[in-house]
């Protein structure tokens, strides 16, 4: 129901905002996966590494 111009401008903005959220939202899980990498944590019942359980985290 816009007019052209700003359903354009709408079009350019929106894909642009949610790629500037994902991209921060993607450093903040690569940032906690490090720090739980370096911590040396392991998982109680398994006894192994805790950053094996976030890994994918940052990609998905």
């Amino acid at each position: 129901m816009a007019p052209f111009p700003i359903r354009k401008a709408l079009a350019i903005i929106i894909p642009a905002i949610t790629v500037i959220l994902l991209f921060v939202l993607a450093g903040d899980a690569f940032d906690y996966f490090m720090s739980l990498y370096k911590s040396g944590r392991v998982t109680t019942a398994l006894q192994m590494p805790a950053w094996v359980m976030v890994i994918f985290t940052p990609l998905v």
